[in-house]
């Protein structure tokens, strides 16, 4: 079952900024949760192997918009 969930402009801008000063986010695909963070913040990085308890030898997944992002 899909599901749209819409936000509020103030709950955009929370998340917006939450992100810029290194938070993780947690969103739904298809068949899984993702978690989601700044790609250019070790910290982040970091933080993401930690929550995913994901092996160091194993890279992640960033994914841009366009190749010179």
């Amino acid at each position: 079952m899909k599901r749209t969930i819409y936000f509020l402009p103030s709950e955009i801008l929370e998340i917006t900024e939450s992100l810029k000063g290194g938070g993780v986010g947690v969103f739904p695909t298809d068949t899984v949760y993702g978690l989601g963070g700044r790609a250019d913040k070790l910290s982040v990085i970091r933080k993401i192997y930690r929550l995913k308890k994901r092996d160091k030898n194993k890279p992640l997944l960033i994914l841009v918009s366009s190749v010179a992002m």
